[in-house]
Parts: structure tokens; C-alpha cells; sequence
């Protein structure tokens, strides 16, 4: 028997989404049983094809580790309940190269919104300039006008009025994602999850070439790791930071 443990992840969760869980889910047609080593919660996103999951945490490998030559190792005291199992970890190589497999997320059991808010409140690389201003989601709301509103997020601001559903359950999130009528964030790990939910989204990003996916964002939106082809509107000629005006355009696109 083949039994492959694999992990653990410990960089950005759109990497994770996009990236490692499909390279895995596909890999796992050719062994016997997969055994997942992911960051607490996030075990509902591997459901479908591991045959065990162990949650693992760790600070300090994060953001940019894949890249950087720092890679991760599988714990000592996961390991040692394997002796004899090959060990796979997340590397460039498998995240850019090897073939993947997606699957849409999510149902419709809990409750859409006609607009979700990801306003991120975590200084990614140290650029707080990557980071819609809090007010101008209020502000937002106040001119679109939807029905029902809520927030989201781990590490987001929450936007007044609007329901509290920030560090709810992965399965929750993926049900009310698939459910609602747009997302509204920066670029990040929910945009990606998004499109594997089948939610709309609106993205506030920037037009620069990355190396690591040969391509921009508005690439990896629209094509790279959006293999459902969910619509979204890329807002990505104000360098993170679109008027108002822009992005109240953009959101009631998807809700005429």
C-alpha cells in the first residue's frame, strides 16, 4: 500500500486553495491513501480526498516561504507516528508544475448575501497601501444600497451593519460563498476561494508582473487559478487603490 504524508502548508491561503490542495487532490489518484498535515481549519478543504487530516501550526514560515528557499519540514512528532510513509512537502515544484484537480466548494444550506466584504486589515509585506480603507466600505454600502451585507475574514476589519461572520467554520464560509451574489476584497486567499465557490468577485489589486506565476493578478483571476471561470471584475489601474466611484461600478455589475 502507498500512503504519502503530505505537508505541512504554512504559507498564504490563496496559495494553499489554488495551488497545493489541487496538486494533492491529483496526485492522490495515483496512490492508496493521502495523509494531510494543514493549518487548523482549514480540514474541510481536503475532506474530499485525504484519508486522514492533522492540523499543525506553526508561526514563522509564512507569506513568501515557498520562494524564498526556506522550506518547510514535517514535524518530529508527526513523522514519528509514520515511520514508514514517504513524505511529500509543499515545495515550488509541486505548486507551480504538477498537474491539478479542482472541485467547486460549498452548497447552498446557509444564507446568501447580495454582497460579502473581505476588508482585510493585515499589512501584507508591509505594504499598508494594499488595504481599502476601512470608511470606504462603509461608504460603499451606503451608495449600492444591497439587501444584506456581511463581513468576512480572519484577520479583516468589520465594517459597520453589517453581519459579524469573520473566523466563522471553513464549510460555513464555502456554503456562504456559493450562496451570495459578490464578493468585495483585495487581492487574497478568499478572492481565490471565491472562485472555486462559484461567488462573483470584485478584486482591488495591482497590474505587476509576478515571477511566481508568470503572469498578474488580473491573470491569475481571470484564467491562472480560475479553472471554473467564475466571473469577476479585476480593478487593477489604481495601484490597490480604486475610487470609490470605481468600485461601486464594479459591485453593482453583479447585482443588477
Amino acid at each position: 500500500m502507498k500512503v504519502v504524508l503530505a505537508g505541512p502548508w504554512l504559507g498564504e491561503f490563496g496559495w494553499e486553495v489554488a495551488t497545493w490542495i489541487p496538486a494533492l487532490r491529483k496526485y492522490s489518484r495515483n496512490v492508496d491513501r493521502i495523509i494531510a498535515v494543514c493549518p487548523p481549519g482549514h480540514e474541510y478543504l481536503y475532506e474530499d480526498f485525504a484519508y486522514k487530516i492533522i492540523p499543525y501550526k506553526k508561526s514563522g514560515l509564512k507569506d513568501r516561504w515557498l520562494f524564498n528557499g526556506k522550506r518547510p519540514a514535517m514535524p518530529g512528532k508527526i513523522r514519528k507516528h509514520f515511520p514508514d510513509t514517504k513524505i511529500l512537502i509543499p515545495k515550488k515544484k509541486v505548486c507551480s508544475s504538477w498537474e491539478r484537480e479542482y472541485i467547486m466548494y460549498g452548497d447552498f444550506s446557509e444564507k446568501g448575501y447580495d454582497l460579502i466584504i473581505h476588508a482585510r486589515a493585515e499589512t501584507k509585506y508591509g505594504q499598508r497601501s494594499w488595504n481599502w480603507p476601512k470608511a470606504r466600505y462603509r461608504k460603499l454600502i451606503d451608495l449600492v444600497k444591497p439587501k444584506s451585507v456581511c463581513s468576512i475574514g480572519t484577520k479583516a476589519h468589520y465594517i459597520d451593519g453589517t453581519d459579524d461572520l469573520r473566523g466563522i467554520q471553513m464549510e460555513k464560509l464555502c456554503n456562504v460563498l456559493s450562496s451570495s451574489k459578490v464578493l468585495l476584497t483585495p487581492s487574497s486567499g478568499p478572492g481565490h476561494l471565491a472562485s472555486l465557490c462559484d461567488c462573483p468577485h470584485v478584486i482591488m489589486t495591482t497590474d505587476k508582473w509576478q515571477k511566481s506565476v508568470k503572469g498578474t493578478n488580473r491573470d491569475r483571476y481571470k484564467r491562472i487559478w480560475n479553472p471554473f471561470r467564475t466571473p469577476c471584475k479585476v480593478l487593477d489601474t489604481h495601484n490597490w487603490q480604486p475610487p470609490v466611484s470605481v468600485v461601486v461600478k464594479a459591485v453593482e455589475g453583479f447585482l443588477r
